[in-house]
């Protein structure tokens, strides 16, 4: 079993008491968790995630999210840079039909399935950044002109994208 397989499987079992999130914590609170809420729960229900995010295929019209506005250009890179690795390592740099080449979960819930309800506790935050525990997952957050967006992803594991 590949790692980010193991990770996703993973991110679906860990309870917020493991983060140190109590229920009071629970609910998106402060303006960095309610950005990082909405970004999380439209990736959760976008079933082309990864065509949206990385721009491998077409989407339907019908289909397509726009993550721009919500994710920074070094976390959309990051994670491009990761799928261009993926793809070359499990399919020879091509995607083939029926074969499993690149990232095959969720990069931004950390999970293959819906990880609902979360739980947010932002850890450290500033002026320019925020640092949010989720159940599963740690997020950096940027304040940018835009608002706030998500610049950063940590998997339960090893697994991360844009995150020191």
């Amino acid at each position: 079993m590949r790692i980010r397989k193991a990770i996703s499987v993973v991110a679906l079992f860990v309870v917020p008491a493991i983060a140190g999130i109590s229920a009071a914590e629970a609910a998106p609170r402060t303006p960095a968790e309610m950005a990082l809420d909405k970004v999380l729960k439209t990736a959760d229900r976008d079933e082309m995630i990864l065509d949206n995010i990385l721009h491998r295929f077409p989407v339907a019209a019908a289909k397509r999210i726009d993550y721009r506005p919500w994710l920074t250009a070094k976390l959309i890179a990051s994670l491009q840079a990761e799928e261009k690795k993926l793809v070359a390592q499990d399919c020879g740099g091509k995607y083939r039909e029926g074969d499993i080449c690149g990232i095959d979960y969720n990069p931004l819930t950390c999970a293959q399935d819906n990880v609902q309800p979360l739980s947010y506790k932002t850890v450290r935050q500033d002026a320019d950044a925020a640092v949010i525990a989720v159940t599963g997952a740690t997020y950096r957050m940027a304040h940018t002109s835009a608002g706030w967006q998500l610049d950063g992803v940590k998997c339960a594991g090893e697994v991360k994208f844009n995150f020191p």
